[in-house]
């Protein structure tokens, strides 16, 4: 199982994760549900703002599917709006090797590399993203904020 505080895994027969000691449990309904069910469940729950009940359904559908890239991304997200940013970036980057396409995954995932303080991957993870997708207006915005924090004497020469 995957442990949703760590994001490590434990054997499913332990009801704890061995890394950090986060009690391992799921709703005996969740428990029925095929990957794609877990995921919708998880996106209800995330819309109506049940953040524990949609994180246990990411996690669980992960366990079913782990190369489902949405699963990854929304359970990054879900993270990132939690204020877990460093386990956001393990999500998001799992995503983004499934999916590298996914421009809303590689935005969310400069944005957890810009919260933990590694602003050299978030500059690269933008200009990839504008390598990509030349006219993406809200990487153009993100990467001219971060180079101007990290070069502020940039600022006045334009």
């Amino acid at each position: 199982m995957l442990c949703p505080n760590c994001l490590e895994f434990a054997h499913d027969s332990l009801r704890f994760c061995p890394q950090c000691g986060t009690v391992i449990s799921i709703k005996e309904e969740l428990l029925l549900m095929s990957w794609h069910e877990l995921y919708n469940h998880g996106c209800s729950s995330y819309r109506h703002n049940n953040y524990i009940e949609a994180e246990q359904c990411f996690v669980e559908s992960i366990q079913l599917n782990p190369a489902h890239s949405l699963s990854w991304y929304n359970l990054g997200t879900l993270k990132l709006k939690m204020k877990q940013p460093q386990e956001a970036s393990k999500c998001l980057l799992v995503a983004k090797q499934y999916n590298p396409q996914h421009i809303n995954t590689r935005m969310n995932l400069a944005s957890a590399y810009c919260l933990i303080g590694k602003s050299k991957l978030a500059i690269k993870e933008l200009q990839l993203i504008l390598g990509i997708y030349p006219n993406c207006h809200q990487a153009k915005e993100l990467l001219i904020k971060l180079e101007s924090v990290k070069n502020p004497e940039k600022r006045h020469q334009d």
